[in-house]
């Protein structure tokens, strides 16, 4: 078979390329596609065939954004470029439209390229796309090529459990693991969930742990303001270009950020004494609302609906994602709390597990923390598209009209421990081993394996 990766940043570069020369030790063809050019030699060097993006897109003149939309059967074009918008905090609308137009028209040229050159390989003539799950122009567009193409398109993500990911394939949107699993529970998903119950630990992907640092640990350290120094030279001395160059927003996001955290120092409370549900906030940017779930983007109309829809008796808890804490709209959460006498900001510094654990109620779009609720046997409203919305252990709730009907309940579903159990062991045959971003040769090893079980190769050449 032949694999197409895309790299957006150094990191992903360098496992792609670890994870790409164990496919081709194996006998498969690999193309690695980088919009990352400062790293893009280590690609050149790896025996790998690779290639630069943005040196594409100064060779050719894209198409007019319109015409991409038409031609691609794109129903709603802002959907291909929303998570720009909210991640990078970027208001030209135009500006993203030739941006996204622009790798259309390069990756059709890569593409033709990886076509010939697959024509004439001894590796066969399928074509398969493997791309980590996001948003981005770059990750979209390289989607919608590679589906015209008839390419089989997979998304990798975090699984449930640590040192798993998804594949999800020819969408978007979020796996679905729906079922009970038919097998008797394993002894190391029994202990998996044992231990994750004992410790009270959040899964934290390998990629991500950096996130988690705080505020205040990630403006000290050195690590990052090496990395600022270098995008900045990298965009205005040297002319190399990459998909997170946004260096403005990124940093008076973060600026923002640490305003934040010290500005409601004073508002955050501890885990409520009196009834509660619990709204976990989501990383206000990330594709799980952008992407899969647009409705509840704004965060801020679903807490006011929340506290509109409240039973009689009840407060609603909120606390910010660990991995952004201040990353909110300061005026707007002001503006709930001051008219909401029912709504505590928790301290971030609580553990989700003892929230969750005296929450009576938890309602999600699509957070993890709906399946951590589920597996301490809480009762979990699911608003949006998660990999659990279809589980018998939760409620989907497909609009707001019937999650206002569901809160008046007051007595909600939860299922029995054998089930649930049962659940997490479908999750665990729906997951495979592998970390992304995770450059150590094990991992490769694990990644590559995993690739090949998911794409149906079950015996391949060593």
């Amino acid at each position: 078979m032949n694999f197409v990766f895309t790299a957006l940043a150094q990191n992903q570069v360098e496992f792609f390329i670890g994870v790409g020369q164990k496919l081709k030790a194996a006998g498969h063809g690999v193309f690695l596609i980088s919009f990352h050019e400062r790293s893009f030699p280590l690609v050149q060097k790896s025996g790998l065939t690779g290639f630069n993006v943005f040196q594409a897109v100064r060779e050719l003149r894209p198409k007019a954004f319109s015409e991409i939309c038409t031609e691609y059967g794109v129903s709603n074009p802002m959907d291909l470029v929303i998570h720009e918008m909210f991640g990078f905090e970027v208001s030209d609308i135009q500006g993203l439209e030739n941006k996204f137009s622009s790798y259309v028209g390069a990756l059709e040229s890569i593409f033709d390229k990886i076509s010939q050159a697959v024509k004439s390989s001894p590796s066969g003539s399928e074509t398969v796309v493997i791309q980590e799950t996001g948003g981005f122009t770059s990750l979209l567009s390289t989607f919608l090529v590679s589906k015209k193409r008839g390419f089989s398109h997979y998304f990798v993500e975090p699984s449930f459990f640590r040192g798993t990911v998804f594949f999800t394939k020819n969408s978007v949107f979020a796996p679905k693991v729906s079922g009970l699993s038919p097998n008797p529970v394993s002894e190391a998903v029994n202990l998996y969930l044992d231990q994750t119950l004992k410790s009270r630990a959040i899964v934290i992907p390998a990629k991500d742990s950096w996130q988690y640092a705080g505020v205040f640990g990630k403006l000290l350290k050195i690590r990052n303001a090496v990395r600022l120094f270098q995008k900045l030279a990298d965009k205005y001395l040297f002319d190399l270009r990459e998909e997170f160059s946004y260096i403005g927003a990124y940093f008076m996001r973060h600026a923002r950020m640490i305003v934040n955290r010290i500005a409601f120092a004073a508002s955050y409370t501890g885990i409520p004494k009196e009834p509660f549900i619990y709204y976990p906030l989501h990383v206000p940017m990330d594709v799980a609302l952008t992407v899969r779930s647009p409705d509840y983007l704004d965060q801020y109309a679903t807490l006011d609906f929340l506290l509109r829809h409240l039973p009689s008796g009840y407060v609603l808890a909120i606390k910010e994602h660990p991995a952004l804490v201040g990353a909110i709209d300061r005026a707007r959460m002001k503006d709930l709390l001051k008219r909401y006498k029912r709504l505590r900001f928790l301290n971030p510094s609580n553990n989700n597990f003892d929230v969750l654990g005296r929450a009576e109620l938890v309602v999600t779009v699509n957070s993890k923390a709906g399946a951590e609720a589920v597996l301490m046997g809480k009762p979990v409203i699911v608003l949006g598209d998660a990999f659990y919305r279809d589980s018998p252990c939760v409620t989907f709730a497909p609009s707001l009209k019937e999650l206002s009907a569901l809160l008046q309940k007051r007595v909600w579903k939860v299922s029995p421990e054998n089930d649930r159990r049962k659940y997490f062991q479908a999750v665990w045959e729906n997951s495979r081993p592998g970390e992304l971003y995770l450059n150590n040769d094990s991992n490769f090893g694990s990644f590559a394996d995993s690739i090949l079980d998911a794409v149906g190769v079950t015996h391949a050449k060593k």
